[in-house]
This record gives structure tokens, C-alpha cells and sequence, in this order.
């Protein structure tokens, strides 16, 4: 069942920490806004044993559709495995979790969304007509040991740390509107655009700000800022959310002697740095190039309206027209 006021989930997010920052309710406040974003309940005798959230959004003002907000790596439901003693009987849960989940969004027109990559079995998902699509990220763990990490890195990442070591100062500035500012400027240098606006990163900023779960490190060299790296964390993961780099040339690898650095400082709070990966090859490699292990993510789709699919034909005919 749906429960619009969101009370239970909130209530669930406070009695359960481990819930990974994507999926709480504050962070999705702030990238869905609070008014568009719902959550789905899997009941028995009264005991809500899941809880998955979904962000909500009309087109056209006639299909309701759900999609993945900005800078939100995934949206999973949050399951309650304390009676499950086998796995087996895991197994079981998440399967009737995901086919009541599709059972009760058929009203939805267009559902795509990206789950944890904690979330192998789709069993029941793919019983009642979703597709799925494998996404890749990539992840270090144990970073705490940094010399071991170093030794993992590519010989090119370690010449660029070692390059930048004693030219390049960190510094930790907290300022979402200077990351945009300069985050737009290198892209517009590079003829790209900005994926999001100044008001909803600042919020979003503010939001992680406000629970000590979030930093903004800068790589300086000589007094010019030249790289920027947004971290996010929870109580298991940080979150490589936003990267940003001057397309200055002469200052290649700036970047490499930041994120090692990132990491350092990440190492404080959490065991596992998440780079937030990308299916771009150049991307993909770079992230790889840190001795990263490559971690399978899923996302799940599906149309449940005829209109809707129509209206994607046309789209789709009218853009290779």
C-alpha cells in the first residue's frame, strides 16, 4: 500500500541508520523535493516488513512516471530480515517484496529505477514483466590502509600523486556554489553543459551538510583552483558524487593526486569509497585505474500504459527523422 504522508519511512529511516544515504528520506526531500516522492509498503499481520521509496513525476501533465532523481546512485526498499534465519527464506522475502511492488504501480506509466547493488535476485521483478539493464560502478575497500591502496594504483596514477605531492595543497572549501560556478565553467570550455542547477546542488549541499555527511576538497596549485571532488557518506560508504577538473593541460593528473587524497580523508569516517561509476569507457578505465573492484548494479523498467509507449515511438521516429 502507499502511505502519502511518509510518517512510517521516516519512522524507519530513524530506527535504522544503516540505511544507505540515498535512500533517506532527508536526502530524498532534496532531490525530489518532499511533495513527489512516495513509498510503497509490503505488509504481514499488521508488521511492515519493507519499505521502497519512489520518486514520482508527471509528464505532460497526464503520464505519472518514476525515474532516478539527480545525483541519487540508486533507490532500493529498505527490507526487514530479522525473522529470516536461511537464506532461503531471504529469498522468499525479496521475492514477495518486489512482485507486490509491481503488483501495486500499475497506475505508474513508465517505471525506471536503479537498485543497490546489495539487490542480485530479480526474480520477482522479472515475473511480472520488468527489464533489467546491469550497470557497472567501481569501489574500494579497506581504504584505510593507504600504502596497500597506493601499491593497487596504475603506474600513471602514482606518477601524477607523486608529481602533485608537494605542489598541490587540499583544501577542504564548503562553498556548493563555487563548485557550480567552476563546474560549469570547465564544461562550457570543454562545449558541455551542467546536468543540474545552482539551487538544487546548494540544497542538496546544505541537506548532507546539516548531518556532518558531506565535504568539498579542492586541489590548489600556486593559489588557482584546478580540481573539485563533492563527497557524500553514510555509515558504510563514501560517495564520489561530483568531480570536476580544469581542462588546463598543463596541469594533467591533478585530478588523480585529489582523489587519492579524497580517500585518505574518507578513510576517517567509513571502509569503502564508492566512485560512483560510469558505463563510459574513458570513465570506466579511469575509475579502474585505482585498483577498484567492479561492482554489478541493476536497473529495473517497465511501461504500463499503451499511450505512453506511443508516445515513446513517436519520439523515438521523430529524432531519427
Amino acid at each position: 500500500m502507499i502511505k502519502s504522508d511518509l510518517k512510517t519511512y521516516r519512522q524507519i529511516c530513524t530506527d535504522n541508520p544503516d540505511i544507505p544515504i540515498f535512500c533517506k528520506d532527508w536526502y530524498l526531500d532534496a532531490v525530489c523535493g518532499p511533495n513527489n516522492w512516495t513509498c510503497y509498503y509490503y505488509e504481514e499481520q499488521g508488521r511492515t516488513l519493507s519499505a521502497w521509496p519512489v520518486y514520482l513525476k508527471k509528464m505532460n501533465n497526464f503520464f505519472m512516471t518514476s525515474q532516478m532523481p539527480h545525483l541519487t546512485q540508486f533507490l532500493s526498499p529498505w527490507i526487514d530480515f530479522s525473522d529470516c534465519n536461511s537464506p532461503s527464506k531471504k529469498i522468499d522475502r525479496i521475492n514477495k517484496v518486489q512482485e507486490h511492488f509491481a503488483k501495486h504501480t500499475h497506475n505508474i506509466s513508465y517505471i525506471s529505477t536503479k537498485l543497490s547493488p546489495k539487490m542480485q535476485n530479480l526474480l520477482g521483478l522479472h515475473w511480472n514483466g520488468f527489464q533489467s539493464k546491469v550497470n557497472y560502478t567501481y569501489k574500494l575497500f579497506d581504504i584505510k590502509q593507504h600504502s596497500e591502496l597506493l601499491n593497487s594504483f596504475s603506474n600513471t596514477n602514482k606518477r601524477y600523486i607523486k608529481k602533485y605531492k608537494n605542489r598541490a595543497t587540499i583544501k577542504e572549501i564548503n562553498d556548493p556554489e563555487l563548485l557550480y560556478k567552476k563546474h560549469e565553467q570547465w564544461l562550457q570550455q570543454q562545449g558541455k553543459s551542467i546536468s543540474y542547477d545552482k539551487e538544487f546542488i546548494c540544497q542538496l549541499f546544505s541537506e548532507c551538510n546539516k548531518r556532518d555527511a558531506s565535504k568539498i576538497l579542492w586541489a590548489d596549485v600556486d593559489g588557482e583552483l584546478l580540481a573539485a571532488i563533492l563527497l557524500i557518506w553514510d555509515a558504510s560508504c563514501a560517495y564520489h558524487l561530483i568531480t570536476t577538473v580544469s581542462p588546463n593541460t598543463e596541469h594533467r593528473g591533478i585530478n588523480s593526486f585529489l582523489v587519492f587524497e579524497a580517500i585518505k580523508e574518507m578513510s576517517s569516517f567509513v571502509d569503502c569509497y564508492d566512485f560512483e561509476g560510469s558505463m563510459l569507457r574513458g570513465v570506466e578505465y579511469y575509475y579502474r585505474s585505482f585498483g577498484s573492484t567492479q561492482t554489478a548494479y541493476y536497473t529495473i523498467s517497465k511501461s504500463n500504459s499503451i499511450a505512453y509507449n506511443f508516445k515513446l515511438a513517436i519520439k523515438t521516429l521523430m529524432g531519427k527523422m
